[in-house]
């Protein structure tokens, strides 16, 4: 396939926009309404690309177009105004079209049989728009794509001004064909909506460009469109690696690996205007189709009277007027405006953002924050969302605060350039503003809980040189494309990084961190977090600090470390082993819970009493190496006086016990469901609360002939359990211990009756057999008896079978 090339900056596309238009030397002029015109429109194809066959449809050569089905649709931008349907099957077309600006889209079928058959698989795809004046002949011309599966290359070359200050390049994959459809049978869409200026009356006009990596029968099954406003699929910070040349301009050049298919590339440039001038901003977007194995070069000049400045305005009542006169935009095409002489501290501020009904870029650089110096933002305004609209902005210099919520709600905010006297960010100030990078002053030193959670958009975090009196939590909070975070190195307030800072930022990869750190929190659900180097200051690791995350630390290398959190390193899954060091004082509940893949804990005798049953639940494979000791899959300690089973996460399946262990902790198997047969020691004296709880496959003949006390629920939901033989030296049978152990025969051999609570008046269906010569004693032994007596039965009235 032959390559397609487009370039930006005489304002003529070539190639890959798809579109040529030409007309009698005017071809976009002033609308004048009144009388038709007639319109030649050419479709051809690309000269030297063949389509594959898709489905039972034959290959089409797009050079030889005349033969094929054509389905045309032409929208007016103009309200009022009716779109106009058209079919044909040669590569000219005429039409006569009242005065006015049309959008084209076209698309092409080997033959009228086929698009009836399989109306959702075209092979060609074009787009164009045309403007008709009064009695015109105007000739147009459409570029027909063909519409492929694969995945090609977009190359790119970027010249911009060396004054730029936020740069950034986006990619969106333009609607799929079965939303398409949906679009064009809509009758109740009204004209005016499609009234958009620019490249972005072109992009609207693109009717079921197929998606990423999508084939065109795929889209059949595609849901509806969502209502909000589009992702990127593609995202390059143009500032990042590029090079300045001798003029002054900056260049960067990369590619992009993009699925077949149509595309908006989207530019957003920014530069800091004169004072008092608004930002010099632009806003810029082109069509580009990619073909499977192709590569698609594109070259952007972007020179500075290609910036656009902004209107100006003294109050918000006048800007208000001027928007809702305004057609309605897109954020890739903000209004911009300048608006001098509000108080920013005040209720101007909630007055503000109530103004915008339309998408603006805006410069506040004229208005002031009060005698508070401060930014007070949407906090009191009801029906906040109207900060959707707010695409860009440039603040007054001597903001020193900004509010509470002050962004909240800002979901198209791509470029801010904070204040550079700013001191303190309030709480959720950003809270899901998705600009993709922000700097930060160097004088900040206070950032509240969620300043920037939920900023989705945000690949960095570079707090590295600022000094911080206040950091809260949750600041970065779930920024999902936050890739690298680096701490002041003068230290945090506290020696302590906060609760959940960086929770949930599952792009996370990189982080540097405060030196002199002695408490740490912050990373819960940071998947993607490999590799981290723990300060050896740290005293305390807090409550689920690192849990979820991909982390592999060496725990023993932390001789200072005095508490580990519960759940600290829950769901670590990349653990291998953990050696545990000296010095650790405090281990919380579940601190490894979940850890699937650990192999070998290693653990002081000095901290063995701390390990329960929580601590590595779950964690199949782990063996305890207590001291000098061989690992094993079971941790016994002695506790009360007696030698205790306190964990085996390891117990699945037919599972027998070792010779002596006393007594089996509370919760020590606990819903251990894949356990089968069990086999107890006979040195067991006592199992205790909830021990077997919902050990769902778990058999039992006999419990062993010493034990004395069946603790609380011990074998409660076990439904496999249907016959026990409880010992003479039993003495205590804890309340519920046999819950929902439905038809079970129970076999008491103990002579006096021991105390049993409350654990058989709700078993409707349980058989208890006991000694002959005690049956009376057993009946009338008290109220927990009393209330089953009809239920108890002699040993020799057992079934034989």
């Amino acid at each position: 396939m032959k390559r397609m090339r487009f370039m930006i900056g005489t304002g003529i596309l070539v190639g890959l926009l798809g579109l040529w238009l030409g007309s009698c030397g005017n071809g976009f002029g002033p609308e004048q309404n009144g009388n038709d015109g007639t319109v030649y429109l050419y479709l051809s194809g690309v000269a030297g690309v063949d389509l594959p066959a898709q489905g039972n449809l034959r290959t089409l050569v797009p050079s030889d177009m005349d033969g094929q089905y054509y389905q045309l649709r032409f929208t007016p931008l103009e309200a009022g105004m009716e779109a106009v349907d058209a079919e044909a099957n040669t590569s000219r077309f005429i039409i006569k079209l009242p005065a006015g600006t049309w959008n084209i889209a076209a698309r092409g079928w080997h033959s009228k049989d086929d698009a009836e058959a399989l109306p959702l698989l075209p092979l060609l795809r074009g787009v164009g728009q045309v403007t008709v004046k009064t009695a015109e002949v105007l000739n147009a011309q459409i570029v027909m794509y063909p519409l492929e599966t694969g995945e090609g290359t977009l190359g790119y070359t970027i010249r911009f001004p060396g004054d730029t200050v936020s740069a950034f390049l986006r990619v969106y994959a333009l609607p799929g064909i079965a939303a398409a459809e949906a679009e064009e049978e809509d009758e109740t869409e009204s004209a005016d909506t499609d009234a958009v200026t620019g490249a972005s009356q072109q992009n609207d006009a693109v009717t079921g460009a197929t998606p990423t990596g999508q084939s065109a029968a795929a889209t059949t099954l595609a849901a509806e469109p969502e209502e909000t406003d589009p992702l990127p699929v593609a995202l390059v910070d143009l500032l990042q690696g590029a090079t300045r040349e001798a003029d002054g301009t900056l260049l960067k050049s990369g590619s992009l690996n993009l699925g077949s298919g149509f595309y908006r590339i989207a530019l957003d440039l920014a530069t800091d205007g004169p004072d008092g001038e608004a930002p010099s901003l632009l806003r810029k977007s082109e069509i580009a189709h990619i073909y499977d194995g192709t590569e698609t070069p594109a070259a952007y000049t972007i020179t500075a009277d290609q910036f656009t400045p902004g209107k100006v305005f003294t109050t918000t009542a006048d800007l208000k007027t001027w928007l809702a006169a305004q057609p309605e935009n897109t954020a890739d095409a903000p209004y911009m405006a300048t608006l001098n002489g509000l108080d920013l501290s005040s209720s101007d501020t909630a007055a503000l953002f109530d103004a915008l009904s339309r998408y603006v870029a805006l410069d506040l650089r004229g208005s002031t924050g009060g005698a508070e110096k401060k930014f007070a933002g949407l906090t009191e305004v009801e029906g906040w969302a109207r900060g959707r609209y707010l695409v860009s902005l440039v603040l007054p210099d001597a903001i020193e605060t900004i509010g509470n919520a002050a962004f909240l709600g800002c979901s198209s905010l791509h470029y801010l350039k904070l204040p550079g006297q700013l001191k303190a960010i309030g709480e959720s100030a950003f809270r899901g503003c998705p600009f993709p990078s922000i700097t930060l002053p160097a004088g900040l030193n206070a950032i509240g809980e969620g300043a920037f959670a939920n900023c989705t958009g945000l690949r960095e975090a570079d707090l590295s040189f600022l000094t911080l009196t206040s950091l809260g939590t949750r600041a970065f909070q779930s920024c999902t494309a936050l890739e690298s975070a680096k701490l002041p190195t003068s230290g945090l307030p506290g020696k302590r990084l906060p609760e959940a800072v960086f929770g949930g930022c599952t792009a996370l990869t990189a982080v540097s961190l405060s030196p002199g750190l002695e408490t740490i929190n912050g990373f819960i659900g940071c998947t993607a977090l490999s590799s981290l180097e723990l300060p050896l200051s740290l005293k305390t690791i807090e409550d689920f600090a690192f849990s979820g995350t991909a982390l592999t630390p060496d725990l023993a290398l932390l001789v200072n470390l005095e508490t580990l959190g519960a759940q600290a390193f829950r769901d670590c899954t990349a653990l291998r082993t953990v050696s545990l060091p000296a010095s650790l004082k405090t281990i919380g509940k579940g601190a490894f819970q979940g850890c699937i893949n650990l192999a070998l804990a290693e653990i002081p005798e000095s901290l063995a009493d701390q390990i329960d049953r929580e601590t590595f639940f779950a964690c199949r494979l782990v063996q305890f190496k207590l001291g000098s000791a061989a690992p094993n899959p079971a941790l016994v300690r002695t506790r009360d006086g007696l030698k205790t089973l306190v964990t085996m996460p390891s117990a699945a399946g037919d599972l027998i016990l070792p010779e002596g262990i006393e007594k089996i902790a509370d919760y020590c198997f606990y819903s251990y469901s894949s356990i089968g047969k069990l086999t107890l020691p006979d040195s067991l004296i006592e199992i205790g609360t909830l021990a077997f709880q919902s050990c769902r496959g778990l058999t039992l003949d006999a419990l062993p002939p010493k034990l004395t006390t069946l603790g609380k629920g011990a074998f409660a939901s076990c439904p496999s359990l249907s016959r026990l033989e409880l010992p003479a030296s039993i003495q205590s049978i804890g309340i519920e211990a046999f819950t929902t152990c439905s038809s079970l025969t129970l076999i008491i051999h103990a002579e006096t009756p021991p105390s049993a609570g409350q654990s058989f008046t709700a078993y409707t269906d349980i058989s208890i057999y006991v000694p002959d010569a005690k049956l009376d004693a057993y009946k009338t032994a008290g109220a927990e008896w009393v209330q089953v007596a009809d239920r108890i039965k002699p040993i020799s009235a057992l079934p034989t079978s």
